[in-house]
């Protein structure tokens, strides 16, 4: 009896330790898998976080840098050419930024977040029917990533194809109900599909954006749909609201002017409709700027006019990027120094 027992015991014991050895083990994500990867070579994990924090200060030129370094040391990481391709996007440097996440994608090919970044740069370049190949590829690596579902939606407006946009925005909605970019998604697809029934629910949907995270964008589209359902007063205030946001931005100007021009406020438009013109001259002057400041960055006078010009427009944060720029190169300029003084105690102009 004893022996009987015992032995049951024993068959017990190993079929828990055959269940046991045949147990899956959770596989590290992607994402963890390379992290693991640069991790083990220390001055591309140096030059890897160098980059980061480069990109979460504006300075992605030098971020670009970084993460290139990162990818030369370790030629198989994904994750440092998926980062560069976010550096050069920055940067107004598409076709590398599409390289980049390309030679990312050879090397992780079912990464749901590279095929995102992919379809966005494809769709960017025109090139709607690649898009659409990676859009889909990003929902079929990632079915449960947001963003596979928004960037497929945007691909599909953009394609035309109004029904599966509204499809995939709805999905992504449902996996993310607190995400702004789903609700802007599903609001954009609804505003751009014709006939009035679909007015109300795009503006719903550009109001629960707002809640989540108010910005420019949503205010402007809701200025957008408010007028198309002949609200407009209800357009003027939205606008205006997004005028706030960002007071150099000509697009909303114009808008703006138009929607006061409708609700009969004709003087009021004149002044946004002069104000949006001064506004596209000034950024037609900051991007000749920019262009000639990045191919010649040893030259301190241009990069100390375009950091002028940024500071003037607004973009305080822009402005005190370049003027570091400048005292990397001459540390001791003066005028630079001063500005950067003057922009730390909160003095803009």
């Amino acid at each position: 009896m004893t022996g009987r027992v015992g032995g049951g015991l024993l068959a017990a014991l190993l079929l828990l330790a055959l269940c046991l050895w045949f147990r899956p083990f959770k596989q590290p994500s992607i994402r963890e898998r390379e992290e693991r990867r640069l991790a083990m070579n220390a001055a591309a994990l140096q030059a890897h976080q160098l980059g980061e924090r480069a990109y979460a200060a504006g300075e992605f030129a030098e971020a670009q840098r970084g993460f290139s370094t990162a990818a030369r040391l370790v030629p198989k990481s994904a994750l440092a050419l998926l980062n560069r391709s976010m550096a050069e996007s920055r940067l107004g440097n598409r076709r590398e930024a599409l390289h980049s996440v390309q030679a990312a994608l050879a090397l992780e090919p079912k990464w749901g977040v590279a095929w995102v970044r992919a379809a966005h740069l494809l769709a960017d370049e025109n090139r709607l029917d690649d898009a659409k190949l990676a859009a889909e590829r990003a929902t079929a690596t990632a079915p449960d990533l947001p963003d596979a579902w928004i960037v497929q939606s945007h691909v599909a407006l953009r394609r035309g194809e109004l029904k599966e946009s509204e499809r995939y925005a709805r999905r992504a909605t449902s996996l993310a109900p607190g995400s702004a970019p789903a609700w802007l998604a599903l609001g954009e697809t609804l505003l751009r599909t014709p006939g009035v029934p679909q007015l109300p629910e795009a503006i719903r949907a550009f109001e629960r954006a707002n809640a989540i995270e108010p910005s420019l964008y949503p205010h402007r589209l809701l200025g957008e749909a408010f007028r198309r359902s002949g609200q407009l007063e209800a357009s003027v205030n939205s606008l205006r609201e997004a005028a706030k946001l960002d007071p150099h931005d000509a697009g909303v100007a114009s808008e703006l002017s138009g929607a006061l021009q409708a609700a009969g406020h004709t003087a009021e438009a004149n002044q946004w409709s002069l104000r949006a013109r001064q506004l596209q001259e000034v950024r037609y002057r900051i991007s000749k700027l920019s262009r000639a400041a990045e191919q010649d960055p040893g030259n301190v006078a241009l990069q100390l006019q375009w950091a002028r010009e940024l500071r003037l427009n607004g973009d305080l944060a822009g402005a005190e990027r370049r003027y570091r720029r400048v005292l990397v190169v001459d540390p001791e300029n003066e005028p630079a120094r001063k500005a950067l003084a003057a922009l730390e105690a909160g003095v803009g102009n």
